[in-house]
């Protein structure tokens, strides 16, 4: 059992080992990220397994983000608890989580990471999707869609042969809201915004980040990583959607529109994987859900899509069979059936010949029936290290 106390019983039945490590004050939660260790929190991104959606109520409110499938068999969602914001020197984390979760009922979900309320907006307006977006005289011939961590939309690589940027929309999760959004979290930036930027602030694209709210010191999760000269989400999106203006005639026409996410600029520091696949996610879907009304604006079908997704992680089951997963290859194979220029690029893995997984049969074990295995742990490592031990489902 995670905690013998009565009051943590909820969580026992509705998280997983990493939920239960992390969220704990009494185990993982001194070795978490700042994203979980630093401040109170009264919001929470999570996965709802199934079709079945939480009921919101007077004490619990619920959002779901812009999303292309219908009846998804994994839903990403945002929720916002207004009483949890007990002191943490009176209430550990684990106590709120068992009241929050006494609230959602018998819905089954995956918790993720908080985030924090300023990226909050007061109204969530989905139905305003395109609002502020330019529509260029001819339609895309394709979107190009990256999903990564600072993303640098005014940059002269994204611009068209007229000086326009191709970026129809950039959702920035970690942003700070306004007070009314299409988003439930975080901001969009239209091509609309990004030309007004670079028109009143020229190549000094720091100062447009910072106009944008790309650059944020009081949010950690947004931080000052855009004033960097070089980002992953740079390289990135460089590659998939860039065109060099110093080299000439431009390889990637005028008609190659780009729809980008920017993950919080902290997602990729946990390794094992956790807390990520509701902003991943919710990514995906947004991408083809604006290309789609990106599509509906010049009367045309689903567009072909290509969506770079450089990330990854160690843990968990690897065979497709994860909340994750299953949400990603149902909404891959169901827009491809519409469309079926539709594709989805994944990173191959930075780890190499780590040797982070192992496999054993019973021939494995000694005269005593026993398995030995190492594992190695620096000692100057602080963050979390988990181990897995996953054994046949029957």
């Amino acid at each position: 059992m995670f905690l013998d106390r009565p009051d943590n019983t909820l969580l026992d039945e509705y998280t997983g080992p990493y939920e239960r490590w992390t969220f704990a004050a009494e185990l993982g939660f001194p070795f978490a990220f700042p994203a979980i260790r630093n401040g109170v929190y009264t919001h929470y991104t999570a996965l709802m397994e199934g079709t079945a959606r939480i009921a919101e109520d007077d004490a619990l409110e619920v959002r779901v983000p812009p999303m292309w499938t219908a009846n998804p068999p994994v839903t990403p969602f945002a929720m916002f608890d207004p009483d949890g914001d007990m002191d943490m020197l009176v209430q550990s984390q684990d106590v709120k989580l068992s009241r929050m979760l006494r609230r959602v009922g018998e819905a089954r979900f995956r918790l993720n990471m908080p985030i924090a309320p300023e990226t909050w907006p007061t109204t969530y307006a989905p139905d305003a999707a395109l609002d502020g977006w330019t529509p260029p005289p001819a339609p895309p011939r394709m979107i190009i869609g990256v999903v990564d961590d600072g993303i640098p939309f005014v940059h002269t690589a994204f611009l068209d042969s007229n000086g326009k940027s191709r970026i129809a929309a950039c959702w920035m999760q970690a942003a700070r809201a306004p007070e009314t959004a299409a988003v439930p979290f975080g901001r969009e930036v239209f091509n609309t915004e990004i030309d007004a930027l670079r028109a009143t602030h020229g190549p000094n694209e720091r100062a447009a980040y910072r106009a944008a709210g790309a650059i944020d010191r009081t949010l950690p999760e947004l931080g000052t990583v855009m004033d960097q000269s070089v980002t992953h989400g740079a390289h990135i999106l460089g590659l998939a959607a860039g065109n060099d203006p110093r080299t000439g005639p431009h390889q990637l026409p005028d008609d190659a529109m780009i729809i980008a996410v920017q993950l919080p600029n902290t997602i990729a520091w946990d390794t094992s994987g956790f807390g990520k696949e509701m902003m991943m996610l919710s990514a995906i879907e947004y991408i083809f859900h604006r290309a789609r009304a990106i599509a509906a604006h010049y009367g045309l079908p689903e567009l072909p899509a290509a969506v770079n997704f450089s990330y990854g992680w160690s843990a968990n089951r690897h065979d497709g069979g994860s909340s994750f997963e299953r949400g990603v290859e149902a909404l891959v194979t169901g827009r491809q059936a519409v469309q079926p220029n539709t594709y989805l690029i994944m990173p191959t893995g930075n780890n190499f010949a780590n040797r982070m997984h192992g496999r054993f049969m019973a021939p494995d074990a000694d005269a005593a029936g026993d398995i030995h295995f190492g594992w190695q742990l620096r000692p100057d490592d602080r963050t979390s290290s988990f181990l897995e031990v996953w054994l046949p489902p029957t």
